[in-house]
């Protein structure tokens, strides 16, 4: 019976175990994520300072209206551009978390399966044992 007993709780102990490896695993995954997202944010705003900072040398250099328009037009098309390019390095720092994300629960299902076997078979192990030694005492 105190086999059993210590089964149970090395079981009970592994699973927490593999519990809190997953939260950190995901808080790492998390973690990565929002900085390299934060940095996106960043470049962000540092391409539109930069290109408020384009327009105002523009309207101060430049007194033919048209030539104005079709600079500050350009200045937009280079916005646009760098704009473009974050986002889509914004979606593939998502998607490669979402990959991670993935891995991990998919790895999870399987160790939550081999234990459950693994329980399975002890408590199944545990059972005949047990018959057997009050067959015995009988």
């Amino acid at each position: 019976m105190e086999q059993v007993y210590n089964d149970v709780v090395k079981n009970v102990t592994d699973m927490n175990k593999q519990a809190m490896e997953s939260v950190l695993r995901f808080s790492r995954i998390a973690v990565r994520t929002q900085g390299l997202l934060a940095r996106q944010q960043l470049s962000v705003v540092e391409n539109y300072i930069d290109a408020g900072a384009k327009h105002l040398d523009v309207v101060s250099k430049t007194r033919d209206p048209q030539e104005m328009i079709k600079m500050a037009s350009e200045i937009n098309v280079e916005l646009g551009e760098k704009l473009i390019a974050v986002a889509q390095e914004s979606m593939d720092i998502g998607a490669q978390a979402r990959d991670e994300l993935t891995s991990m629960v998919e790895e999870g299902i399987e160790a939550a399966q081999k234990q459950a076997e693994k329980v399975s078979n002890a408590t199944v192990k545990s059972a005949k044992t047990a018959t057997k030694t009050a067959k015995k005492a009988a």
